[in-house]
Parts: C-alpha cells; structure tokens; sequence
C-alpha cells in the first residue's frame, strides 16, 4: 500500500526521486499493490514515475477518477474503490 504526489493515466508520480525509486522498488517486489490517492492529485504530473498503471492492481480514492485515468485503469485491469476515503480537507 503506497500513495502518490500525482496520478496520471501513465501511472503514480511524485517530485522526489528516492520517493519514487523506493515506490518502484517495492511494487517490483510485491505480490499485489493498492494505491491511495484522493482527487487533488488527479491529473498532476510530477517529475518521476512512482509506479506504472501496468505495477497497481488496485487504486482506492474518494472521488471517481478522470475518463483519461479510469480508460488507463480499464486497459491495466486495476481494480477501484471510490468509496472507501473520505477526505479530512
């Protein structure tokens, strides 16, 4: 379980780059993965790649994710909850 500075269609990005070699180095390890991101970083690109869509097989937010990322998320066969988190902002 791991979350993210922004997620675009291509995947899971953060700003800092040991955050993201940390972040690919553990879905590469890991038998199964779940994103947690809540809407305000939807559609924000940061500098490097945490996770490819391809590496996440499930993404829990508290709103519906953009068409661009959800068509991403129906090609990677990621599962979703758009229940599960309620923001505290």
């Amino acid at each position: 379980m791991f979350s993210c500075r922004g997620l675009i269609p291509k995947g899971a990005t953060d700003a800092n780059y040991q955050e993201s070699y940390l972040k690919r180095t553990f879905t590469k390890y890991s038998d199964k993965t779940m994103l947690l991101v809540d809407d305000s970083k939807f559609n924000k690109h940061q500098m490097y790649l945490s996770a490819p869509m391809k590496k996440i097989d499930y993404i829990v937010s508290n709103q519906k994710l953009p068409q661009a990322i959800q068509n991403s998320v129906l090609t990677n066969d990621i599962n979703t909850d758009m229940k599960a988190v309620r923001s505290s902002f």
